[in-house]
């Protein structure tokens, strides 16, 4: 059910930060002085010639006047999606309803905040969490959380500056990135953040259960590499650092498991298994960060320009072709497997385009 995508408060806010080096094929650990040993080849990933479950064939549908920009699966028969509405109408964001293979008009939840992302551990509970964009009409605020129940939304309540990113991993545990924290939410009530530091800035998290959620950092400043964090039992670790890759680029992150997890930046992906980052696999430009969503099967899918590369028994399919002329911002994957991209289209609509596994 997790989802992954580029939040727009990453985007603007990283415009601001000074320009990385473009992202290299390897990454590692710590300091400069050393390096973990690579993993045993069986786990690495690398292209396959006989990749094993497919996705597909994709159905496609165009929604007129819109733009989608994350979604949650937590089943294959119901997602709930986010975007501006009809018209483009980029001053607010609107809820769309996937059920049983159709998509809802959307609506509009608060005339005041701009929902971002949300996230659903099943079709009867999701949170959604808003940011404050750069440019903002009058009145606006951010940091505002919403909670969808058995069909109904509650009001926002108000928890930080701005949001970032949100996962949850049962009806009574979720986190959320802010502007340098964290925040757990659990058995309703909404922890103070934890800083992660005053120069670092978590840019996604994803939640495998309630006892291991992984949070990527990105330097303040522009100075200095990115990171990631772990939460576990309760406790967060110190952010460990992550040297040549191209943090300008380093934010989805999707975990099956605390043992599984995929990340992706300057068009690298990377897989972290058992507490290690293996090397990374090219599957998209450097000037890109493919969405990503992984199951707890550990199929993963990535999704960017039109195209879907699924990751598979440690192996990468290659560019599967969904939709020519359309970008995916996201991609929500659930048991089954299923997956649903969504993004922008060509002649202002936006597409929604989801698959099922089948078997070679």
């Amino acid at each position: 059910m997790a989802l992954v995508r580029r939040s727009w408060a990453t985007t603007w806010l990283l415009a601001l930060l000074t320009a990385a080096t473009a992202g290299a094929a390897c990454l590692w650990i710590g300091s400069a002085a050393a390096s973990p040993s690579r993993p045993p080849a069986s786990i690495v990933p690398r292209r396959a010639a006989h990749p094993g479950p497919v996705l597909g064939p994709w159905s496609i549908r165009a929604i007129k006047s819109v733009r989608l920009w994350s979604v949650s699966c937590p089943t294959s028969s119901f997602c709930l999606a986010v975007g501006n509405g009809p018209a483009r109408d980029s001053t607010h964001g609107y809820v769309y309803t996937y059920s049983h293979g159709k998509w809802s008009a959307g609506h509009m939840l608060d005339h005041h905040t701009y929902q971002d992302t949300v996230s659903c551990a099943s079709p009867s509970f999701c949170m959604m969490v808003d940011n404050l964009p750069a440019i903002s009409p009058a009145g606006y605020q951010g940091g505002y959380a919403f909670t969808y129940s058995r069909g109904r939304w509650s009001p926002g309540r108000k928890i930080t500056s701005f949001f970032t990113d949100v996962s949850c991993a049962t009806r009574s545990f979720c986190a959320a990135t802010g502007l340098h924290d964290a925040y757990i939410y659990a058995a309703g009530k909404w922890s103070p953040g934890h800083l992660f530091g005053p120069r670092l800035y978590p840019a996604a998290i994803s939640c495998a259960s309630r006892s291991f959620c992984l949070a990527l950092t990105v330097p303040w400043s522009g100075n200095g590499p990115g990171g990631y964090a772990t939460y576990s039992r309760g406790t967060w670790s110190p952010v460990r650092f992550l040297h040549n890759v191209d943090w300008n680029f380093l934010d989805p992150v999707s975990c099956a498991s605390a043992q599984s997890c995929l990340a992706t930046a300057g068009g690298m992906a990377y897989v972290y298994s058992h507490g290690r980052w293996q090397p990374g696999v090219r599957i998209g430009p450097a000037l890109d960060s493919p969405a990503v969503s992984c199951t707890a099967s550990f199929l993963c899918v990535a999704v960017t320009d039109g195209w879907a590369d699924v990751l598979s028994d440690t192996r990468w399919s290659g560019h599967i072709t969904i939709a020519r002329h359309a970008y995916f911002e996201a991609v929500s994957c659930a048991a089954g497997p299923f997956c649903m991209a969504v993004g922008a289209g060509a002649r202002t609509n936006s597409v929604a385009a989801w698959a099922h596994a089948r078997s070679r």
